[in-house]
């Protein structure tokens, strides 16, 4: 997704160092405990995670922050992942571990025109030549050094 973007991106590598912080991610990253330590997030999709997917996210209206819910429950309210949502992003970014599990994937997007796109698409000549540069060098004013 990141390569396909035009325009920044910010792309969050988690990286091992076997010197200086071995297994510093290890705490979301173990493949025993993955499944319930991270929440893949894909935009239109509720936000699920656990081992048969049992585990859901949902508002909590009294805190304004997210909790954990039984996905499966009638009465849960599982959001749904809207990656043009700030408000949503920031929450998943503020989940805290161990208590929440790591958000992976597009969090968020800012669908906006590249910067450009938008210089190309608003420049004065349209981007079209209205001269020859030969001829631009024969107006000018040249120097000779000696």
């Amino acid at each position: 997704a990141t390569h396909a973007h035009e325009g920044a991106a910010f792309v969050e590598i988690f990286q091992n160092c076997i010197v200086y912080n071995d297994d510093v991610f290890k705490s979301f990253t173990d493949r025993a405990t993955a499944a319930d330590t991270q929440i893949h997030v894909r935009h239109g999709e509720p936000l699920v995670f656990g081992k048969d997917k049992t585990k859901g996210l949902a508002l909590d209206v009294k805190s304004l922050q997210l909790k954990i819910v039984d996905a499966n429950a009638q009465d849960s309210d599982v959001l749904v992942h809207d990656e043009t949502n700030v408000t949503l992003a920031q929450l998943l970014l503020a989940m805290g571990s161990p208590d929440y599990p790591v958000a992976m994937g597009v969090v968020y997007r800012n669908p906006a025109i590249a910067f450009e796109a938008g210089f190309y698409a608003n420049h004065v000549t349209g981007l079209k030549r209205t001269s020859r540069i030969a001829d631009a060098l024969r107006k000018t004013t040249t120097w000779e050094v000696k």
